[in-house]
């Protein structure tokens, strides 16, 4: 998966969770327009709008960045933390 297809990832992730791009703008000070033509492909992510989605996600950086997750020290990929949180408790059976 290319950095620019973990980007898209990360905004769906985002809006998973409620961040529509008019809230990722009013937060990031980058425009919501920017937001989703960086989602559809239409632009180039730039490392500014990496640095400001990973500010609100800091435990995606490794694996934005890299392509590669950490889980023992936090650092996880969406999917992995979309399938935490849809089995809460999970982590926890012994």
């Amino acid at each position: 998966m290319s950095t620019r297809e973990r980007m898209t990832s990360l905004i769906e992730y985002a809006q998973s969770q409620g961040w529509t791009y008019s809230r990722l703008a009013a937060t990031t000070g980058i425009g919501a327009n920017r937001w989703s033509d960086v989602k559809n492909g239409k632009v180039e992510p730039r490392l500014s709008e990496g640095a400001a989605i990973l500010a609100l996600f800091p435990q995606f950086t490794t694996w934005l960045m890299t392509g590669e997750t950490d889980p023992a020290n936090g650092q996880v990929s969406p999917e992995v933390e979309q399938g935490r949180k849809s089995s809460p408790g999970a982590a926890n059976v012994s």
